[in-house]
């Protein structure tokens, strides 16, 4: 403490901000406070420090306001040590707060967590070595997310930094499913600008809402799914058609060449059988041509024509031949002679 106090307007100080945070004593016992000093004088000094250059009061709130009350002008002393680090400690050591409320107290006084350097110790591991880490950790997450709760810690011993870090987590998971919902939108949105630019532009009119907006574009990709599909299958079952088409086309194809070859053997087997059957008959016709050759063998059956004269009528009617078609028979045997015997000629084995 500085020996020298300055000339100071000390009832309209600035109140450091750490000390501000700090709640007022009621004011009956601000009244008991004021009746004290005006009997008994001002016992402790209010302490004042510069901080960046301005004076500010720095602990003393309630004795200032007490003093008055009373019309007791105070005394101060100046402090020169870390006014933060002199707030905590000495409001945690004249009031009764909870470790919750001394998590807090430390979280609105070092909202980050200290980084202390060599020969340095911290004013946490000094002035608060009850508090754990874990309790001023939960303080500064309720301090990031939900400050309200954080000075009603303080403030309220019957508000536990327990319930205050639940509540904060509720809230901080609160917003971040909406945070993740309002990105969700955004990017539908972004589909919509992208896919179907008349549905966003009624959106950023505000003639249709966005979950609306979406619907609609889920039902017009839904119908554009169900045509596309539709079109597939048409092109399957036209693939499907022309693909049994090609192979009814290539079956009846192959059934006609095997129609084919199987008339061709049978038309072969027929020529052959026909064949075998001309042959058997020629060769039949030829060995009876031998055979009747012989009627000429005897020369003395060529001499008299009328040897066998009125013998025809007997003649017909064993063998059963008019006497006109024998003639036919016998000048087409004449004139195929030369025939029969270039085939006989044709007919050796080689």
């Amino acid at each position: 403490m500085s020996s020298v106090n300055p000339e100071m307007d000390i009832f309209n100080l600035p109140i450091f901000p750490i000390a501000d945070m700090f709640p007022m004593v009621a004011v009956d016992e601000l009244a008991e406070l004021a009746d004290d000093i005006k009997e008994n004088g001002l016992q402790e000094p209010i302490v004042v420090a510069q901080v960046n250059g301005e004076w500010m009061l720095i602990d003393g709130r309630n004795r200032l306001a007490a003093c008055n009350l009373a019309e007791v002008t105070p005394h101060y002393r100046i402090l020169e040590s870390d006014p933060t680090a002199y707030v905590l400690s000495a409001n945690v050591h004249r009031r009764h707060l909870t470790k919750g409320q001394q998590a807090m107290a430390v979280a609105l006084a070092y909202p980050e967590s200290e980084r202390g350097g060599r020969g340095k110790k911290s004013v946490l591991n000094t002035e608060f070595s009850g508090v754990s880490s874990g309790y001023i950790a939960h303080a500064r997450f309720v301090l990031r997310n939900c400050r309200d709760k954080a000075l009603e810690v303080l403030s309220n011993s019957k508000y536990p930094l327990t319930v205050a870090y639940e509540e904060a987590q509720a809230i901080v998971e609160k917003q971040r499913l909406e945070n993740e919902e309002r990105e969700r939108q955004l990017a539908a949105l972004a589909i919509l600008r992208e896919e179907y630019s008349d549905l966003a532009a009624l959106v950023d009119d505000q003639r249709l809402g966005l979950p609306e907006a979406i619907a609609a574009g889920d039902q017009r990709r839904e119908a554009a799914r169900l045509e596309a599909e539709r079109i597939q299958r048409e092109k399957e079952e036209k693939a499907r058609m022309i693909i049994e088409q090609e192979r009814r086309r290539q079956e009846e194809e192959e059934r006609k060449l095997a129609d084919e070859e199987r008339a061709k053997r049978e038309a072969e087997r027929q020529a052959k059988a026909n064949y075998e059957a001309n042959r058997a008959a020629f060769h039949n016709a030829l060995s009876q041509l031998f055979y009747g050759a012989g009627i000429v063998h005897n020369p003395a059956d060529c001499v008299d024509p009328t040897k066998w004269k009125g013998t025809w009528s007997a003649f017909q009617g064993r063998y059963n031949h008019s006497i006109q078609e024998f003639r036919d028979r016998l000048e087409c045997l004449k004139k195929n002679i030369p025939f029969i015997l270039k085939t006989l000629e044709s007919m050796r084995d080689e």
